[in-house]
């Protein structure tokens, strides 16, 4: 599954584990996708989160705050936004 996350320079969503605290969003999201087992790279509107369909639900209860406030667009396929 791909996840495509449009996140400002100074984005900041709720940290994993302590969710009074708050976190750099881009930062938030590496920790995410490495406790899911997935990779992040760049794409032209911004990041892409590529998780396997078996790490999907813990990748989303996990980044539950970063898909609310910066979801662009989710795809089974793993092709980046045009």
């Amino acid at each position: 599954m791909t996840y495509e996350l449009k996140l400002p320079n100074e984005a900041v969503v709720a940290a994993v584990g302590a969710p009074d605290q708050l976190r750099d969003a881009r930062d938030q999201l590496q920790l995410v996708v490495a406790l899911t087992g997935g990779a992040v790279a760049k794409f032209p509107c911004g990041l892409i989160a590529r998780v396997s369909m078996p790490a999907v639900g813990r990748f989303e209860t996990l980044a539950k705050p970063l898909l609310e406030a910066f979801l662009v667009a989710m795809r089974l396929d793993e092709a980046p936004c045009a």
